[in-house]
């Protein structure tokens, strides 16, 4: 299964009827949509992204968060979020937590 198989042109189809469900399940423009679209050669992609900030126009209630040193560590992020039409910002939606199972000196998790 690679890129321009049969299977993974399959794949792509039926990831986009999942976000479909998703639209009539939590209503349209609620989530990033999935975008499917056609190299040059005519072969199917799929553009899968992460959101670093969400728009005060799908969000106008939450309060905005610091973006950790860990993740923008030269504030690129947040010069790049600047002011605009989309009011981007860095809120509890948009924050990651990253868990590390260890063990203690017994060997037990």
């Amino acid at each position: 299964m690679g890129h321009g198989s049969k299977m993974f042109d399959e794949a792509l189809e039926n990831i986009s009827k999942i976000n479909v469900l998703f639209d009539r399940q939590f209503g349209p423009n609620v989530l990033h949509p999935v975008e499917i679209g056609r190299t040059a050669k005519g072969q199917l992609f799929l553009d899968a992204r992460t959101r670093i900030f969400t728009s005060r126009l799908n969000d106008t209630q939450s309060k905005e968060i610091e973006i950790p040193n860990s993740i923008d560590p030269d504030n690129a992020l947040q010069r790049f979020k600047g002011p605009g039409e989309l009011e981007l910002f860095y809120g509890p939606d948009n924050e990651v937590q990253y868990y590390e199972r260890v063990q203690d000196g017994d060997g037990k998790r």
